[in-house]
């Protein structure tokens, strides 16, 4: 059963790499091995040096949220980031331009 209560054949992604928002890029191993079987990957995985990423996709709903967030957090470094630039670019203007 899914977190939706119907009952669903999972499968594994085609995704061939991940970026976290951490910045951490991560390689799928089940496209370098065509495997399938989730404790054969998983055993693959626990074999490589790197840490492990394990995750499931979000359904429509969740995914349409995660993605408004996301966007308003974008807004709001955005804004922050120019706040910060802001008395650094009117010292330049006024170098440039006295008045």
């Amino acid at each position: 059963m899914t977190r939706s209560g119907s009952a669903k054949k999972r499968k594994i992604l085609d995704a061939g790499i991940a970026i976290a928002l951490d910045g951490t890029v991560l390689l799928s191993l089940s496209q370098a091995i065509h495997e399938t079987d989730r404790a054969s990957l998983m055993k693959l995985a626990l074999a490589e040096p790197g840490d492990i990423f394990v995750g499931v996709a979000l359904d429509e709903a969740e995914a349409a949220q995660a993605r408004r967030w996301l966007d308003d957090a974008g807004i709001e470094v955005a804004a922050r980031l120019n706040g910060q630039r802001r008395p650094r670019q009117s010292a330049h203007a006024e170098r440039r331009n006295p008045t």
